[in-house]
């Protein structure tokens, strides 16, 4: 089976819907199926971005196209490049032209695929658009990472749409958070050093960064053994830097920056514990990651993925996202070692036993079989319009071309002023003479 990926590239490439776009493409291939991939790039021409170099490592096909272009560019370079890397099925991911593009590539015999990775506005409106029973477009199938997403798609969905929940996968990992290895250490628990990582976007809008960063520093203070870690980038960065300063916390909680997908986890396996305060999320990744080397998840709760992962004082703990409460179940880990070791134990085992990549890739498989098998070009309705009407949630990604009325309008508007300007210089100039 040819199937052909979506995805976005910058370099360097974070988040967690990179590390799942790596590794469902390297496991597709190593499944036996033909995977490939079509980029929608910000880098430079010639500039190759994370996700490119990892694809040319592995030899999986792509082609890629700049993602500034217009829309209507993007959805027809689409259509074409998925036709010609010859795909059976097309998975739209998280990428609004590949979405849009869904009509005509359906309408030539391939059945496309989304994904809604998040419990958020964007992903809510590209499933208004084309999902839902009242939207401009309903696809041949749709994975939703969480039970709360799927239960969200079926209930708009008319039932045209194949909708299935498979969660982000994550590879069996050998390594253990380092802290169990030295269980049986003889120091007092005191002058053991307790880590705590946050590892994402730096952006407070979801993250709330800030106030992951007020929490790390809270528990510093109280803390001398905690030391708090922050791997990532993004704008919010001097807000993290300003906050660690004026809580005197410098020697305790730091800034790695960005780390590319194979360090990840290898520096994840050092920590004891990852903060994850987010205001919603859909199933997040670097949880999977963290959780598959005993590392243990502090998180708020969120409607979504996290709930159904997390089981409060069993694999994981629950916290309020402000200082005086995130310290106290900080606390909890770093005065009781049986209680750090039991999580952790348990965290992994999490991981073992239902988010494994290769199986999750295998229900992929079979999920990408059924909807091409129940597939007919001939049965999918049609849009009434090339493009659905522009939605308020997707302007900020979608770059339409102005129609021609709007570019007439334009040069009217430019050849008014400049006629404005030549009459007001030559009035100047009469005036001045009289």
């Amino acid at each position: 089976m040819r199937v052909c990926l979506a995805a976005y590239d910058t370099d360097p490439n974070t988040g967690g819907v990179h590390s799942w776009n790596v590794r469902f493409l390297a496991e597709l291939q190593r499944q036996g199926w033909t995977p490939s991939c079509t980029i929608y790039s910000s880098c430079p021409v010639g500039h190759a971005g994370t996700l490119e170099r990892e694809l040319m490592k592995l030899g999986i096909e792509f082609r890629r196209v700049r993602y500034e272009q217009f829309t209507e560019e993007n959805v027809d370079w689409t259509v074409d490049a998925v036709q010609d890397l010859k795909a059976d099925a097309f998975i739209t991911n998280c990428i609004l032209p590949a979405w849009y593009a869904s009509p005509k590539l359906e309408a030539k015999g391939v059945p496309c695929i989304g994904v809604n990775h998040s419990d958020d506005p964007f992903y809510a409106a590209l499933m208004q658009q084309c999902v839902s029973k009242e939207g401009w477009y309903q696809l041949a199938g749709l994975v939703a990472v969480s039970s709360y997403l799927e239960e969200f798609a079926n209930r708009i969905s008319n039932g045209s749409t194949s909708i299935s929940r498979i969660p982000c996968g994550i590879e069996r990992i050998s390594e253990t958070a380092e802290f169990s290895r030295n269980k049986d250490s003889a120091e007092p628990v005191q002058n053991q050093e307790f880590k705590l990582a946050y590892a994402g976007r730096f952006v407070e809008e979801q993250k709330q960064v800030s106030r992951v960063a007020e929490c790390m520093c809270a528990a510093a203070n109280k803390y001398p053994n905690f030391r708090g870690y922050f791997i990532g980038n993004g704008p919010a960065e001097e807000s993290i830097k300003r906050i660690i300063r004026d809580t005197g916390c410098e020697s305790q909680v730091e800034i790695i920056g960005w780390l590319p997908v194979e360090q990840m986890i290898p520096t994840l396996a050092k920590m004891d514990a990852i903060a994850l305060l987010s205001d919603y999320e859909g199933l997040p990744v670097v949880l999977l990651e963290a959780m598959s080397v005993g590392v243990i998840p502090i998180c708020t709760r969120m409607k979504s993925g996290v709930q159904e992962l997390i089981q409060d004082g069993k694999n994981g703990i629950f916290a309020q996202p402000q200082p005086e409460a995130f310290t106290l179940e900080v606390g909890k880990l770093i005065d009781n070692l049986e209680f750090r070791h039991r999580l952790s134990k348990q965290a992994r085992a999490t991981i073992e036993d239902e988010y494994l990549i290769s199986v999750c890739t295998e229900r992929w498989m079979q999920f990408i079989q059924t909807v091409v098998r129940d597939f007919s070009p001939e049965t999918i309705g049609r849009p009434r319009t090339n493009l659905p009407p522009l939605h308020r949630d997707l302007e900020w990604c979608d770059n339409r071309q102005p129609s021609p009325a709007l570019l007439l309008r334009d040069k009217l508007q430019k050849r008014a002023a400049k006629l404005k300007r030549s009459v007001l210089k030559r009035a100047h100039k009469i005036l001045g003479r009289s």
